[in-house]
């Protein structure tokens, strides 16, 4: 999730998950399986919603945020943000995406929060 890129509460829970805690696809199952995104079509999805891309098992391999007209900004592994079109991503992100309403940063942060507890980290 973009929106958790470069905050320093965010990189500190990831800098101690042992590689397994950070928002990326397990974190997106995670709200998924709790009830607590709500997909919207791509027709319905507006600036700042979620978009996820899928690898051909159904499991979500990246995400980032749409942007006007078509657009989303995703970060590329540790690498850079980067805008760019619905498609036009690395083969190995997949080639279908869903699309969910956005979650406040508080609201995000703190499900977040959840996730690293029920994957072993203690606060």
């Amino acid at each position: 999730m973009v929106d958790f890129a470069e905050k320093p509460e965010y990189e500190a829970i990831a800098a101690h998950g042992r590689g397994r805690i950070y928002a990326a696809g397990a974190f997106g199952h995670w709200l998924l399986d709790r009830g607590l995104l709500v997909e919207v079509s791509q027709a319905e999805a507006r600036e700042g919603d979620l978009v996820f891309y899928l690898s051909n098992d159904g499991r979500f391999k990246h995400a980032g945020l749409c942007r006007a007209e078509g657009r989303v900004i995703s970060k590329w592994g540790i690498g850079h943000l980067y805008e760019h079109g619905v498609f036009e991503v690395p083969d190995s992100y997949g080639n279908k995406v869903r699309f969910f309403r956005s979650l406040s940063y508080d609201e995000a942060f703190g499900h977040f929060m959840r996730f690293a507890e029920d994957n072993g980290m203690t606060f």
